[in-house]
């Protein structure tokens, strides 16, 4: 579990094809403590960590991964990816709860920058628009944001300071690739409404 306040940000500085799987290295900066057989959120995406070697380590990414998270399509070296460590039982949640368990691909819209505001619209697939109702928490590559507004399957988000100048969000484009995880509690409520069908 993880909580969307992301604590550290990682460069890929080395990427290995292995079949349809990859081996990435990852160099970050920023206040996290890890050991090889951890989880990790990157990018909002629960991973393992399999190695660790000072400032940097090693992840293993899975088809199912490539296939499921934008990491297929966008993966190279010197991208920049948002970290976060497990939430602990002790820790208090200043986002919300977010599994790492990214339900499909977004895609940038629009942006809108004045300094260090930012407000960003992205397209999500059709099946998807149930999660998108007013004050919705969303994991958008990993960071908890609140759906502001919404235009049928956009969501229109505004992005504070502070996650604008600690996050990779500011590096973003028009028509940039996210990951996402809608509301765990919503889609729990879903399921059970219709009987685990």
């Amino acid at each position: 579990m993880f909580t969307g306040i992301i604590k550290a940000t990682g460069k890929v500085i080395r990427i290995k094809n292995e079949n349809n799987k990859k081996r990435i290295k990852i160099e970050y900066k920023g206040d996290i403590n890890i050991k090889e057989g951890d989880s990790i959120s990157i990018d909002g995406a629960c991973i393992t960590i399999e190695k660790v070697y000072g400032n940097t380590f090693e992840v293993f990414l899975s088809e199912e991964t490539l296939k499921v998270t934008k990491f297929g399509k966008v993966l190279k070296e010197g991208y920049i990816l948002n970290l976060e460590e497990p939430l602990k039982l002790s820790d208090k949640i200043s986002g919300h709860i977010v599994t790492g368990h990214v339900d499909g691909v977004g895609k940038i819209k629009k942006i809108y920058k004045d300094k260090e505001n930012m407000r960003i619209e992205i397209e999500f697939d059709r099946k998807f628009e149930k999660y998108l109702y007013e004050k919705a928490q969303i994991s958008i590559d990993g960071i908890s944001l609140t759906l502001t507004q919404r235009k049928k399957n956009i969501g229109i988000f505004n992005i504070i300071p502070y996650t604008y100048k600690n996050t990779n969000i500011h590096l973003k484009k028009v028509g940039d690739f996210v990951n996402v995880e809608f509301d765990i509690f919503a889609k729990i409520i879903e399921n059970l409404i219709k009987g685990g069908k």
